[in-house]
């Protein structure tokens, strides 16, 4: 039998914070995390943990319907033609700025050259 926990205010300075929880006891892969609120939901076979404010027993449906509502999204396939394409119209308009940067330096150059003869 399985006794599900939500944990809120998981990172602490960076550091996840499981507020006493046995790691050893998580059911592997139950874990669900919410980055956006700074929680997680998980499985356990630990009954009966009342060791923290920030952790409260859920029920199954609870931990169900978390999960469902922080499953991953998936992810979206890249299409590397198109990046190729952005990347090389990108490229270009660097060159085209350096050469900018390069006639501008030229004239400040003579410029300067100009001005230190008077």
């Amino acid at each position: 039998m399985f006794t599900f926990y939500k944990v809120k205010n998981l990172m602490t300075f960076g550091q996840y914070d499981y507020k006493g929880l046995d790691l050893d006891q998580f059911i592997a892969g139950s874990q669900v995390y919410n980055d956006t609120d700074n929680e997680f939901a998980v499985a356990s076979t630990e009954e009966g943990f009342d060791g923290h404010a920030d952790v409260t027993q859920i029920t199954e449906a609870e931990y169900l319907a978390y999960r469902e509502a922080h499953k991953p999204k998936p992810v979206t396939p890249v299409d590397a033609e198109a990046l190729r394409q952005q990347l090389s119209a990108a490229n270009e308009e660097v060159a085209a700025l350096r050469g900018e940067l390069e006639a501008t330096q030229e004239v400040i150059d003579f410029l300067l050259l100009t001005r230190g003869g008077e």
